[in-house]
């Protein structure tokens, strides 16, 4: 049915909306976390690291650049026994590094000595006056060179890798080089060292690990880590996701489609016994369901017990009077609009629940508004009803009906039949609608003096014929509403307003557009009565 079908397009309207919601926001918190977890935990650990490596090297070059030590070097050169015990075991016994010190006259680079050749190379090549350096020794490890200038030569502290690792309290992978790239410390467990012991950092995949590099004039330090969130865990989580999806859809369509069963059943027991109300089939709805729709059902029955039981009242009224009320009844609580109102508010069960509870309260309030006991009100309070009414139509015709008023506030306070505009603008309404398919009715009040005149305007066309034809059946007093067929709306408004006020004209004015214009003698101080 059309109800199960636009409930299926929704669900997977929604559920695809909802879904793809999901998918974003999961995607934003997993980069977020990765940021958050990844890369500040690595800043942190970098920013670790270069403080412990740099603690280190300014401890060396402390040892190098004091005064006293310098001088001593300086003996030594010269051939003085000085002895350095005391200030190795005192840098040692604060960092735990074992280390050599070795001192090179001015004329000692003639030694066949990988050292010594690495030396002088840096010795030649920067013009700095603490330098370093490194070169691969026996074991195939580096060895850290700090070298300082002095007046008889140069002062040299050799740390062996191995060592050089003892002092640092980092626990994780990292790797320092020289400003050319060669190593001086390897602590990393990836296989990213050439043979020239250089870093080769490129290796590595960028979607597994992360790699922190710092570098200034003389050192680079490279931070490695495995990522928490790889993009193989974001997309097994993505098809998981999707796959937990599919099966609550397969699940939601199921339970929608035994619930729409159900609903589209009642809606069209209800819809059919309407139907048959309509075609006087039958005089009440009969509904076994304990749901929404057994509440609708008992109260559009009583409506059409009260609707019966006033109109057996009116028979007893005078000719005149009972013809015109019980039209009046037969126009305010017409089935074939109640019918189309119930059409639309089933529909709007599926599409839209906000507008089907609008169309309930403004039918239930238009409905008890017809049956309360007055006849005649104030037109401010009819005017109310008559927007409600409106509302319902609106949704009906949507963007295709536009209603315009123009009332003077004088018309407000005089006292008029109950909902004598709705059949006038319903009549606008319905035929005019055979002629265009967007209809823009005006309705127009004003008061001069004692009379008072409305106009009911639409943008559609009557035939001139027709106009004649109707004018002469308006204003036959003989005519018998209760047997009229056609135009009885018209009729009915007509004659009740002949009932309190006198010289009442109604009739079509022929032009381009239909115009209906209503005037009386509003001068009568009536007053309210029971019908």
């Amino acid at each position: 049915m059309i109800y199960e079908k636009k409930l299926y397009e929704k669900i997977k309207k929604n559920f695809t909306l909802s879904l793809f919601v999901i998918i974003i926001l999961f995607s934003c918190f997993y980069f977020i976390c990765a940021y958050f977890i990844d890369y500040k935990k690595q800043e942190s650990l970098q920013k670790k690291l270069m403080t412990e490596f740099y603690d280190i090297n300014d401890d060396f070059m402390s040892f190098l650049e004091d005064d006293d030590n310098i001088k001593k070097f300086d003996e030594y050169l010269k051939g003085e026994d000085i002895n350095f015990k005391n200030e190795y075991y005192e840098i040692y016994n604060k960092k735990k590094i074992d280390f050599r010190i070795i001192l090179y006259g001015k004329d000692d680079f003639s030694e066949n000595d990988t050292a010594i050749e690495n030396f002088q190379k840096l010795v030649n090549q920067t013009t700095e006056d603490i330098k370093f350096s490194n070169f691969i020794n026996s074991n195939e490890k580096s060895t850290y060179i700090i070298t300082k200038k002095l007046k008889e030569g140069y002062v040299a502290i050799h740390i062996d890798e191995d060592q050089l690792k003892k002092a640092f309290d980092f626990k994780g992978d990292f790797i320092i080089s020289d400003r050319f790239n060669k190593v001086i410390i390897d602590n990393s467990r990836f296989d990213i060292i050439t043979n020239a012991r250089k870093v080769n950092v490129e290796d590595l995949d960028k979607n597994v690990y992360l790699v922190k590099k710092s570098e200034d004039d003389n050192f680079k330090i490279y931070q490695i880590s495995l990522r928490s969130f790889t993009p193989k865990i974001f997309f097994f989580l993505i098809a998981s996701i999707l796959f937990i999806a599919f099966f609550a859809y397969l699940i939601i369509l199921h339970i929608s489609k035994k619930m729409s069963n159900e609903l589209s059943q009642s809606i069209q027991q209800l819809t059919m016994q309407m139907r048959d109300i309509r075609y006087q089939r039958r005089n009440s709805l009969e509904f076994l369901a304990n749901d929404e729709f057994s509440y609708i059902s008992k109260n559009i029955n009583k409506l059409i017990r009260d609707v019966k039981d006033l109109s057996e009242k009116n028979t007893r009224l005078s000719y005149e009077k009972k013809l015109t009320e019980f039209k009046m009844m037969e126009s305010q609580f017409n089935p074939h609009f109640l019918y189309n109102t119930l059409e639309l508010i089933s529909i709007g069960i599926y599409t839209d629940k906000k507008l089907s509870n609008k169309l309930i309260k403004d039918l239930t309030a238009i409905l008890r508004y017809s049956i309360n006991d007055l006849s005649f009100v104030h037109f401010d309070e009819d005017i109310e009803y008559i927007y409600k009414f409106l509302d319902i139509e609106k949704i009906k015709y949507k963007d295709r009906l536009k209603v315009e008023f123009d009332i003077e506030d004088e018309v407000f306070k005089i006292l008029m039949p109950k909902l004598f505009l709705q059949p006038l603008i319903e009549n606008a309404i319905k035929y005019g609608f055979k002629e265009k398919d967007s209809l823009i009715v005006r309705i127009k009040a004003r008061k001069e003096d004692r009379i008072i005149r409305f106009i009911v305007e639409d943008s559609g066309h009557i035939d001139k014929k027709d106009v004649d034809k109707i004018n002469k059946k308006l204003n036959d007093e003989e005519v018998d509403i209760f047997f009229t067929d056609n135009h009885h709306g018209l009729i009915n408004t007509y004659k009740r307003l002949s009932i309190i006020y006198k010289d009442v004209r109604m009739y079509f004015e022929y032009n381009e557009n239909t115009k209906l214009i209503i005037e009386f003698d509003g001068g009568l101080d009536v007053k309210s009565s029971d019908s």
